[in-house]
């Protein structure tokens, strides 16, 4: 599911395409804001949450020069909970049935030109 795809629920629900865009672009800048407080955001298969790093330094290389190179002081993580995996285990099952109804599919759904009058 991407952005498009919410955007086309919300728009079955009655709304503008241009009231739709602006409600997702919304929720997504809350979660940024709750992020950046050191806040979760949770959802019901599971939860993001900010992880500080130690803001080390390496050596490395950036255009053909040795310079110092600062780790991202923090990282986003998606901790699943059981809900969570089942829904990924549904979703892998998925994907391997449309891959194997993919792999035998009949001669006449392959890519054939349609004839033009």
């Amino acid at each position: 599911m991407n952005q498009g795809d919410i955007v086309k629920k919300l728009q079955q629900r009655g709304l503008s395409r241009r009231s739709a865009v602006r409600i997702f672009n919304l929720v997504l800048d809350e979660m940024a804001a709750a992020l950046s407080r050191g806040e979760t955001v949770e959802f019901p298969f599971g939860s993001l949450k900010k992880v500080h790093h130690a803001h080390k330094k390496q050596q490395g290389r950036f255009l053909n020069r040795d310079t110092t190179i600062y780790r991202k002081p923090y990282t986003v993580v998606l901790e699943v909970n059981a809900a969570g995996k089942k829904l990924l285990q549904r979703t892998q099952s998925l994907q391997e049935l449309l891959a194997q109804l993919w792999r035998t599919r009949p001669a006449s759904l392959s890519n054939t030109k349609r004839s033009q009058p």
